[in-house]
């Protein structure tokens, strides 16, 4: 089953360029951001980092440069439409499913606001029967590659 629009379709029976990215999925490898979630999942969705920084933003390009307002989708959390520099808030572990609707006939539900794309979030939900508490951790280990040996103050001062 895959979200569209203000529905849910049988993948079999969509029409439109979807793609879909499950929580499994998203588990092979560590998500800081939704926008490492998408990166290298999605064919025809360019995410490019445009800054260098930990954390920083990244640029997601569905459709091509599509107003001279940017290019960035619209991205919707449970039917509900968010400004791009709220959705970097949500936490990629409580994403269930992404969908991205790539093409025009798929994201006309949502006007001039659809034209670059949208990106349909589903987030985890309470399940019945008993709790279950899960519990995930990560770590990583940074060392020096090869410490180069460079001049102290007085070298370079003599060499220069």
């Amino acid at each position: 089953v895959v979200a569209v629009g203000y529905g849910v379709q049988k993948k079999r029976d969509v029409t439109g360029a979807t793609v879909s990215v499950s929580e499994k999925d998203m588990k092979l490898t560590v998500n800081t951001g939704l926008d490492q979630a998408l990166q290298g999942r999605t064919a025809g969705v360019n995410v490019t980092q445009t800054s260098g920084s930990p954390g920083g933003a990244a640029s997601v390009n569905i459709r091509g440069v599509g107003s001279i307002n940017g290019s960035q989708p619209l991205y919707v959390v449970d039917g509900v439409p968010v400004e791009f520099s709220a959705i970097n808030l949500l936490n990629p572990n409580d994403i269930e499913t992404m969908e991205v609707l790539k093409d025009a006939s798929a994201a006309a539900i949502y006007g001039a606001r659809g034209a670059n794309g949208v990106v349909m979030i589903t987030t985890k939900r309470g399940k019945d029967g008993k709790g279950v508490v899960e519990f995930e951790a990560q770590y990583g280990v940074q060392n020096v590659w090869r410490k180069l040996d460079v001049l102290n103050a007085d070298q370079y001062r003599a060499f220069y």
